[in-house]
């Protein structure tokens, strides 16, 4: 395809359910590094900061992908 493609591995949290604030501050990291941000990882739990981070992020025209849970219903 010829794509130009960097790949930035930033991992803000251990487990698979992260933290929003982790994930708002990696949005944040990204969004100035990337034009397509995949968060491969769930938080169970709202916070504006990530509402803020992501809707930052879509402004800027950057893509944000997120993955969705179930709890393993």
């Amino acid at each position: 395809m010829g794509w130009l493609v960097r790949v930035f591995p930033e991992d803000v949290s251990g487990p698979a359910i992260a933290d929003p604030a982790d994930l708002a501050r990696g949005i944040r990291w990204a969004a100035e590094r990337a034009e397509v941000i995949v968060v491969p990882i769930v938080a169970y739990t709202d916070h504006s900061s990530l509402h803020n981070a992501v809707t930052d992020a879509l402004e800027q025209g950057v893509i944000v992908v997120a993955a969705t849970g179930d709890l393993g219903r």
